[in-house]
């Protein structure tokens, strides 16, 4: 009988079975206070009620012979069956829920229905007039300081929270270009002279590089057109690189292609650029550069502030117009041409490089400006 007992014990010590848990990444739950292991004599034990932002839980399921799981109260009691054999799995079930945002007026954003990205831009009621608004980034916290910040554009599911606020773009809280996408998006919406209320906006914004990009030969407009654009596409915000790098892979013009100030509310500014490698000009016959196609600067007598084109580099940087004879195209290793007064701070051009309009083109050329 002892040799019996002895041998049950054996088996219940080696038939241990493991038990894993399925979908609490991102919730509050401690995983070290999970049973992680039974044998076949069976066993009972509590399971806690899940929390996570953004998300509903649904209740707790095992799909394994010889489980029972009970839920009742807002406590869960999973019951394993004497003589169930091997390993099982338990999965915390999730529903998202509608995410709710506020403006900044921290009133419930109409049209918004829960399940969508989120928005580039809002529309905020101030008494009987609509102002629309460009969202620098949405938060999920309500003073706006601190939280978790999440992007427009992000999808949902990107999304682990259930309210955000957002946050509209100044010089100091500028529209984060962290991807391609976005970053043809904003060249896009600034582009766009078929909706000018829309194309103001985005134009009027404030943006900063959070990477470096490689521009190619798809890349065949500025984020302000092509040089002097006369369709209202024209960079009247800030755009700071923030020490990153723009690399032309033959790209078909430069990042910026038209800046000015008037008609802008705010400071007009382009920043701490860095650029190299090669722009290839098949298409546009009036300026180009490295960082800014064309600058239209203010006027004597103007109450604006000039633009600025500050902290911006050149380097190993070359610039090919490929356009019939007596073509004229001014080129500069920062700025191809401008118009008027701006200010020109803390720009160079260094390395080995290539700044030239080549084809028997006309025009001015200039290492900063043409």
């Amino acid at each position: 009988l002892h040799r019996l007992i002895r041998r049950q014990r054996q088996m219940c010590i080696r038939d241990r079975y493991t038990i894993t848990y399925i979908g609490l990444e991102g919730s509050d739950t401690d995983m070290d206070s999970l049973i992680t292991k039974y044998t076949v004599t069976g066993t009972s034990f509590s399971l806690p009620m899940p929390a996570r932002d953004g998300y509903s839980f649904t209740g707790w399921t095992c799909d394994n012979d010889g489980v029972s799981i009970e839920e009742s109260n807002g406590s869960c009691t999973v019951t394993i069956s004497a003589n169930t054999t091997g390993d099982i799995c338990i999965t915390a079930g999730w529903m998202q829920q509608n995410l709710m945002l506020y403006d900044t007026t921290n009133q419930p954003v109409e049209g918004y229905n829960g399940t969508d990205p989120l928005p580039y831009t809002i529309s905020i009621q101030n008494n009987d007039t609509t102002e629309e608004v460009l969202v620098a980034y949405w938060t999920t916290a309500a003073n706006r300081t601190g939280g978790t910040r999440y992007a427009p554009g992000t999808v949902r599911a990107n999304v682990s929270a259930s309210v955000l606020y957002a946050v509209q773009t100044a010089p100091d809280t500028p529209m984060e270009i962290s991807s391609m996408e976005l970053l043809t998006i904003l060249r896009d919406k600034v582009n766009d002279y078929t909706d000018a209320a829309a194309q103001k906006l985005w134009r009027d914004g404030h943006y900063a590089l959070t990477a470096d990009f490689t521009l190619d030969s798809a890349w065949t407009q500025g984020i302000g057109g092509n040089g002097r654009d006369m369709s209202g596409a024209y960079l009247t915000g800030t755009f700071d690189g923030r020490g990153h790098t723009i690399t032309y892979d033959n790209a078909g013009d430069a990042l910026i292609g038209h800046v000015q100030t008037y008609g802008a509310a705010a400071d007009t500014a382009i920043r701490n650029v860095k650029v190299t490698g090669t722009i290839v000009n098949k298409t546009h016959y009036n300026q180009i550069g490295g960082v800014v196609d064309y600058v239209y600067g203010i006027t004597s007598g103007s109450a604006a502030a000039p633009p600025e084109i500050s902290g911006c580099i050149a380097e190993n940087l070359t610039i090919r117009t490929e356009l019939p004879d007596n073509s004229v195209v001014d080129t500069g290793g920062i700025i191809g041409g401008s118009t008027n007064r701006m200010n020109i701070t803390d720009c160079h051009v260094r390395g080995g490089n290539n700044v030239f309009a080549s084809n028997g083109t006309a025009g001015k050329e200039g290492g900063i400006i043409g």
